[in-house]
C-alpha cells in the first residue's frame, strides 16, 4: 500500500518516500491476509505470508509426489508412442512401443517430447530411450493392488484399474475407487479389500481385517466342489507349537459378516451336502472338530452367540424334512463316541477314559444381573410339535435313575408338576423288581387335591397312614397303637378274643362280653 505514490527515483530523501517505504515494509512483513502488496512504484510483490503459503504448498506437492513415487515403485506408463507426440517430465515415466516398455536414458534432459508417432520418428527418438524389459511389470505386480493384473484371481480394491485404486492409508479419497470395485463385484468379480483406513468424502471408515467382497445382492459368490478326501481350500492359522500367552493373539480362521436389510433373506454361510454314499458315516453339510489339550479352559466344536432385539432370535436352529419312511429320522443326535473313536488322543496320545460327569445336554445361565440371565422354560414343545400317538420323552437307557432331582435342586412348587387334561395323570405298568411303582422316602407322600381337602399320606410323626382331610384322620392305620381308625376313632384293634356261646343261665354274661368287644373296637360308644 502506498499513500503518497510520488514515484520519485531510487535514493530520494523525500519524507513522503520515507513514509511510503515504512508503510510498505510494514505490510510486506506483517500482513497475513494478502499474498501480494504493491511497492511505491506500483509493482506487485509477494508478502512474507505469501512466501510462506507458496513454500508450504510446494512442500506438500513434493510430499505427495514422493508418496506417489514410492507407492508406484517408480514406474508409471503415460501412454503409447503411436498416440504421440508425448511429453515426458519424470524419469520414472514409461511409454509403450512395439509391445515393450521404454524409459528415458539418464543423459536425456527433462522435459522431453517425442518428435512423432511412427516408425520413421522412432528412428531418431529411440536414441533417448532404453528398454526396461519386464522390470515395469514386476514393479506393477509388487505395487499396491498389483495382484489385480493376474487373471482369474481376486481383484484388490487398491488396484489402479478401479479409478486409480483405493488408498488404505486414508490419505486420498477412495470414493470413486470403491464404487468402481463394487460395480465390478456386481458383475461377478470377487473383490479383495485389504485392512486399513478408507476415506470416502468427509468420512473415514476402518476395515479391521482383510475382507472378500462377493456380491451386493448375495448372488453366487465363491463356489467350491469337493470329492471324498479332497480339500480344495485349506486355511491354517498359527503354529501348533507357538507359545501364545496373551489374548491379544486371538485368531479367527475365517470371519464372514452378512448384513440383511428390508425383505432380504440372508445366510452368512450356506453349505449343502448331496449324499449318494451307501457305506459312509458322518456325511455332513458342516463338520466341526475341536481338540482340547491339558490346561485348555474351554473348547467347543460348534459355538454360536446371539444378541436379541428383533422378533424371533434363535441361537441354534435346525430344520428337518422327511421324504421317506425308511431308516431313522432325528432332529438332533448327541453321540458319545469315546467307546468307538480312536483309542488315543490324536495330539497328546492320551488314552480314552471314562468321564465321571459326561452330560449329553447341559443348560446353564447366570444370575449376575438377576433373573434376566436365566431361562423361564427349560424345554418347550409347541402345540403342533407332537403327533397324537407320539411319545414326548422315550427312555430306552439302562441307567440307575430315570429322573433325578438332586437335593441341591430347590424347586419352589414341585419337582414334577402335572396340569394337563389327559384321562390319567400317570400310569405305572412296568415290572418293578421291588414291587414298588412309587417309593417315598419321607414327606407327605401322595396327595389328592382335586377338592383341596382329602389327601392320602403317611404321617411320619405319628406313624399313621391313610386318608386325611387336612390334619383330621378319616380312614387310617396306626403302627404305634395298632388298629384301623375312622374319623380318629379306632374301630378295629386286632382280632377279638373268642366269646363262648351262651348257655342256660349265661345269656347276660355273653351279651355283656359282646358289648364290651364292640366298645373296644369303636363300634358303639363307651
Amino acid at each position: 500500500m502506498t499513500t503518497y505514490f510520488t514515484k520519485e527515483p531510487l535514493g530520494s530523501t523525500s519524507p513522503y518516500v520515507l513514509f511510503d517505504n515504512a508503510q510498505n515494509f510494514d505490510y510486506a512483513l506483517n500482513d497475513i491476509t494478502l499474498a501480494i502488496w504493491k511497492d511505491r512504484f506500483g509493482r506487485n510483490r509477494k508478502t512474507y505470508w505469501g512466501w510462506e503459503q507458496e513454500s508450504a504448498a510446494q512442500l506438500l506437492n513434493q510430499q505427495q509426489r514422493f508418496n506417489t513415487f514410492v507407492q508406484s515403485s517408480g514406474y508409471k506408463v503415460i501412454g503409447d508412442y503411436t498416440a504421440g507426440p508425448l511429453t515426458i517430465s519424470e524419469y520414472n515415466q514409461l511409454i509403450r512401443y512395439n509391445n515393450e516398455l521404454w524409459k528415458l536414458t539418464a543423459a536425456t534432459d527433462l522435459p522431453f517430447t517425442t518428435t512423432g508417432n511412427d516408425a520413421a520418428s522412432w528412428v531418431n527418438d529411440s536414441a533417448h530411450f532404453v528398454s526396461v524389459g519386464d522390470a515395469a511389470l514386476r514393479q506393477e505386480l509388487g505395487a499396491r493392488g498389483g495382484s489385480g493384473l493376474i487373471g482369474d484371481s481376486f481383484k484388490p480394491a487398491t488396484w489402479s484399474q478401479f479409478a486409480g485404486g483405493a488408498d488404505p492409508a486414508g490419505i486420498s479419497d477412495s470414493t470413486a475407487a470403491l464404487i468402481s470395485a463394487y460395480d465390478a463385484a456386481e458383475s461377478g468379480t470377487i473383490i479383495f479389500i485389504p485392512k486399513g483406513m478408507y476415506k470416502e468424502g468427509t468420512e473415514t471408515k476402518e476395515i479391521r481385517s482383510d475382507s472378500l467382497w462377493l456380491d451386493r445382492d448375495f448372488g453366487e459368490g465363491v463356489g467350491i466342489t469337493t470329492e471324498t478326501r479332497k480339500t480344495p481350500l485349506l486355511i491354517t492359522v498359527g503354529n501348533p507349537d507357538e507359545p501364545v500367552l496373551s489374548s491379544e493373539h486371538t485368531r479367527s480362521g475365517i470371519n464372514i459378516t452378512a448384513i440383511g436389510r428390508g425383505a432380504q433373506h440372508i445366510d452368512c454361510i450356506r453349505a449343502t451336502t448331496i449324499n449318494y454314499s451307501t457305506n459312509g458315516n458322518g456325511n455332513t453339510a458342516i463338520y466341526g472338530a475341536a481338540l482340547s489339550t491339558p490346561g485348555a479352559l474351554w473348547t467347543a466344536a460348534l459355538h454360536g452367540e446371539i444378541k436379541h432385539q428383533g422378533n424371533s432370535t434363535i441361537a441354534v436352529s435346525a430344520e428337518a424334512a422327511s421324504y421317506s419312511d425308511k431308516g431313522t429320522f432325528y432332529g438332533a443326535v448327541l453321540n458319545n463316541t469315546t467307546g468307538t473313536a480312536a483309542e488315543t488322543h490324536p495330539t497328546t496320545g492320551a488314552p480314552a477314559t471314562l468321564h465321571p460327569s459326561a452330560t449329553a445336554l447341559y443348560i446353564t445361565g447366570s444370575n449376575q444381573r438377576g433373573e434376566m440371565g436365566q431361562w423361564i422354560r427349560g424345554i418347550r414343545f409347541s402345540p403342533l410339535s407332537m403327533r397324537v400317538t407320539g411319545t414326548l420323552v422315550r427312555d430306552e437307557s439302562a441307567c440307575a435313575q430315570g429322573w433325578w432331582s438332586q437335593p441341591s435342586s430347590s424347586k419352589t412348587i414341585a419337582d414334577i408338576f402335572l396340569e394337563g387334561t389327559a384321562p390319567v395323570g400317570a400310569i405305572f405298568q412296568g415290572n418293578y423288581a421291588t414291587g414298588n411303582a412309587i417309593r417315598l422316602a419321607s414327606g407327605l407322600g401322595i396327595a389328592y387335591e382335586g377338592t383341596g381337602a382329602i389327601k392320602t399320606k403317611y404321617d411320619s410323626s405319628t406313624l399313621r397312614w391313610g386318608l386325611f382331610s387336612g390334619a383330621i384322620e378319616r380312614v387310617t392305620f396306626h403302627t404305634a397303637t395298632p388298629g384301623m381308625y375312622f374319623n380318629g376313632v379306632r374301630v378295629v384293634a386286632g382280632q377279638q378274643a373268642a366269646i363262648n356261646n351262651a348257655a342256660a343261665g349265661t345269656e347276660i354274661s355273653t351279651i355283656n362280653s359282646i358289648l364290651s368287644a364292640m366298645r373296644n373296637h369303636g363300634l358303639i360308644a363307651a
